[in-house]
């Protein structure tokens, strides 16, 4: 009888049934099928790629899986433990209505830290491997970080770019790569505070000093990433 094993899609075998088989293994065929696609597609509830709209706080599941959650207001997205979710589970998030807080559970983390910050207009592919979480990053628009909030993270986008800052910056590790260089200009008439995130060691040109920075009114300084946990800053207006 032609009749493969498989999990996934790409185990069916396009030549079976044979022609010879009896009819009576029809059944095993579509079980065969319907098995495969459940595992390709885990956790689905609703249409693939569908719109998930929040407003208020969200624990995501399972069964959100591949969904776009658009958030329309500032709120927190909590994850289900990863081993729960499992190494098949991805969404995609949009901070359209405000900055967005993706909160593993527990002690998990995502990027290597225990939170991340989506600032508004960005978007975030999130990913799940079973223990733990990665996120891409990306602007929505021409919007900078800190343009229009009280406080900001940049993000992998800004890699490149010089970023005018209307208030403090957080630089986060495990964001960056190896060689990444971000500008960053303090677009105040007061001092701005560029704190080294969670995991990171922001080290000034010339110094053993570590720690956060004071970037003085109109200062521009530059963020050369040595690692994905290790930065060097110089620039004019430092402190």
């Amino acid at each position: 009888m032609g009749l493969e094993t498989g999990t996934y899609v790409e185990d069916l075998v396009a030549t079976n049934p044979v022609g010879t088989d009896a009819k009576s293994a029809g059944d095993d065929h579509f079980r065969l099928i319907k098995s495969v696609l459940k595992a390709t597609f885990p956790g689905m509830s609703g249409a693939l790629l569908r719109v998930l709209l929040k407003s208020a706080n969200y624990t995501l599941l399972a069964t959100d899986n591949t969904v776009l959650v658009d958030c329309s207001a500032a709120l927190t997205l909590s994850l289900t433990a990863a081993a729960t979710l499992g190494n098949k589970w991805l969404i995609v998030v949009s901070s359209r209505g405000g900055d967005v807080l993706i909160d593993p559970n527990g002690a998990e983390t995502i990027n290597g830290a225990t939170t991340l910050t989506l600032p508004k207009g960005s978007f975030a592919f999130v990913w799940c491997n079973g223990s733990t979480f990665y996120a891409v990053t990306l602007p929505e628009n021409a919007t900078k970080v800190g343009a229009s909030t009280t406080s900001g993270t940049l993000i992998f986008a800004d890699a490149g770019k010089c970023v005018k800052l209307s208030a403090g910056i957080t630089i986060p590790a495990n964001v960056f790569n190896e060689g990444d260089v971000v500008s960053l200009y303090n677009d105040t008439s007061g001092s701005l505070t560029i704190t080294q995130g969670a995991s990171l060691t922001l080290r000034r040109v010339g110094s053993f000093d570590t720690g956060n920075r004071t970037l003085t009114q109109r200062g521009l300084v530059s963020v050369w990433f040595v690692s994905a946990t290790e930065a060097v800053i110089s620039g004019g207006g430092l402190n």
